[in-house]
């Protein structure tokens, strides 16, 4: 039982956090710019595993400023085959020279993306946590403590 309420409170909280963060994305600003460097990177966990990631980098058209950029917010990039296939992909898709729209927030280009994916993407999650969540406290509910 513990474990159903602890992934439905998990599966709550990635969907709120995450729907959350890729919906303020759609009101930040959008940039003309130029990819300067675009290559695969990894880092290794404390864990010993490996983690590719593409590492690619922007300079604005504008003002010459030069940013790291994500391909996009909120996408995570764990240890497997698959993530590895997609870091290439992201590499191959934004090679260097290719002009690119870049976006990011008013006043600050930290967080700066290539892609802004859709905010309801990941709202299932939420409605799926709240059923997980239901399950311990339907088993609290019928247990003879509540009934007294």
């Amino acid at each position: 039982m513990p474990a159903c309420g602890f992934l439905g409170f998990f599966a709550v909280a990635t969907g709120v956090l995450s729907s959350w963060e890729r919906y303020q994305t759609e009101s930040w600003v959008a940039r003309e710019a130029v990819i300067t460097e675009s290559e695969l990177s990894w880092s290794m966990s404390a864990r010993k595993h490996r983690s590719v990631y593409p590492r690619i980098q922007a300079r604005f058209t504008d003002d010459g400023e030069e940013v790291r950029v994500a391909v996009a917010y909120g996408r995570w990039l764990g240890w497997n085959q698959q993530v590895e296939e997609t870091a290439k992909a992201d590499v191959a898709n934004y090679p260097v020279g290719r002009v690119v729209t870049v976006y990011h927030p008013h006043g600050s280009t930290r967080k700066a993306v290539l892609e802004r994916h859709p905010w309801a993407e990941r709202i299932f999650l939420v409605p799926l946590g709240l059923l997980l969540l239901m399950v311990p406290v339907r088993h609290l509910l019928k247990s003879d403590q509540w009934q007294k």
